[in-house]
């Protein structure tokens, strides 16, 4: 039986622990599991397999879900509800086998004879599964997920394209048809019966975000200026951190700039929009998801809107520092008028890290209020360890949710204008937009 098989697999794989690497190791076998269990499964009432489905968006998920785990302090947590999040998206643009032909006749005919196409239509809904606590047996823990799973097969919902006969035949030659179908159906496991045991995890103390994104009305005024007159995104944040007055943009105040290649990775790892221009675009990183969700960028259109400037920014998620000459640009890091830098040495030692990038002095020490790390210190960390909440740090600072308010052209215009100063690179942030809020739109809870 599959789930059996599944829980087996798993069972054996938990119960060595010094075999499992990290919550992204489980995510992965998680996944591998999954899938291999679907494959032994089938489509109700006409015994249809899964094909391909998209094992990368659920081993995504799983891993945010270990991730999100891990941070939670004593008490109760929603893992199986997260990890539900991974289940759902492994069946976002899934499709079936072709063979063999669906027994239920298309609508008019009378017997289907090819399958033209099999696809899911609705990845289903994941069952609502409350708080839990946490648990040492692996047993128990893997009967709850299996029960959830179970529920969620049988609200997937999907359409076979098909070659079928029509009464009249062999007069009335074969024609298309359409067979809608809902329910996928997998054998179920033995439950393991043992009472629950809870874990006590000693609780970390929180950073606070609120004084970092928090600007003073003075500051916010400065940096609001900066911006309307043409500066981008770090030099505007920290020219009123640093209660500058303002110009609008020289030479002299531009920071380093060098093109961004849309083909920095292994392109099997890119997913092809061809609805947006064939623009290419990655899964997002699990750190900038959790991220996200701290910084508080967490509506649908706030998420495809930040995804999309982030991957202009860096490359599709490549870069996370800024490349050093130093060139001309760079060479006046030191002594720059908006930066914050105090000493010779300063531009390279506070140069741009993270998905947005984080420059200068007076932008390192506001965000520093809010990351657990001395960042002033050692801002190497933001490179490393901070990347993504650096991109969201930004986001959050200069309220930028509440330009994320639709999908038109004008918000990724007015959202490019105060990242970038201009619009630069417009055309490709509003073909990743397209991408990112397509898939959004498919699965609203996507990303979060």
């Amino acid at each position: 039986m599959s789930f059996d098989i599944f829980k087996k697999n798993m069972l054996a794989y938990m119960g060595n622990q010094s075999a499992i690497e990290s919550h992204l190791d489980f995510s992965k076998k998680l996944t591998m599991e999954y899938d291999i269990c679907m494959r032994r499964g089938f489509q109700i009432g006409n015994s249809v397999s899964v094909a391909k489905a998209n094992t990368e968006m659920m081993e995504t998920q799983v891993g945010l879900a270990g991730t999100i785990a891990l941070q939670k302090q004593k008490g109760l947590h929603h893992i199986i509800n997260d990890i539900g999040k991974g289940v759902v998206g492994y069946w976002s643009g899934a499709t079936l086998n072709l063979l063999p032909v669906p027994i239920i006749p298309a609508f008019g005919a009378y017997l289907n004879i090819a399958t033209n196409q099999a696809m899911v239509s609705k990845p289903g809904d994941f069952p609502d599964m409350k708080n839990q606590s946490p648990v040492t047996n692996s047993g128990q823990f893997l009967d709850l997920l299996i029960v959830a799973m179970t529920i969620h097969l049988t609200t997937i919902e999907g359409f076979y394209f098909t070659t079928s006969l029509y009464p009249g035949f062999p007069t009335v030659p074969p024609a298309p048809g359409v067979v809608s179908w809902v329910g996928y159906n997998v054998p179920p496991a033995q439950p393991t019966v043992v009472e629950p045991i809870t874990i006590d995890i000693v609780p970390q103390e929180p950073k606070s975000v609120k004084s970092a994104i928090t600007l003073e009305p003075e500051q916010e005024v400065i940096a609001d200026g900066a911006t309307d007159l043409g500066h981008g995104l770090t030099l505007s944040t920290s020219a009123g951190l640093t209660r500058a007055t303002v110009s609008a943009p020289t030479e002299e105040d531009k920071l380093e700039v060098y093109p961004i290649s849309n083909d920095t990775d292994e392109p099997t790892e890119y997913i092809i929009m061809e609805d947006c221009n064939n623009i290419k675009i990655k899964t997002p990183p699990i750190d900038l998801i959790i991220a996200m969700r701290k910084w508080g960028i967490i509506q649908p259109l706030e998420r495809a809107h930040f995804l999309a400037q982030c991957a202009h920014e860096s490359g599709n998620f490549y870069y996370k520092r800024e490349i050093w000459g130093p060139t001309r640009a760079q060479r006046g890091y030191d002594t720059h008028r908006y930066l914050g830098n105090e000493k010779p040495g300063d531009g390279y030692k506070y140069l741009g890290r993270g998905f947005i990038q984080l420059t200068g002095l007076a932008n390192y020490r506001q965000f520093n209020k809010g990351v657990e790390d001395d960042v002033v210190a050692h801002p190497e960390l933001v490179e490393t360890k901070y990347r993504s909440d650096a991109a969201c740090w930004f986001w959050a600072t200069r309220k930028l949710n509440r330009y994320a308010i639709d999908d038109t052209m004008a918000s990724i215009t007015e959202i490019t204008r105060r990242i970038n100063g201009g619009r630069n690179g417009l055309t490709d942030r509003a073909n990743k937009f397209c991408a990112y809020w397509r898939e959004i739109e498919n699965n609203p809870d996507l990303y979060s």
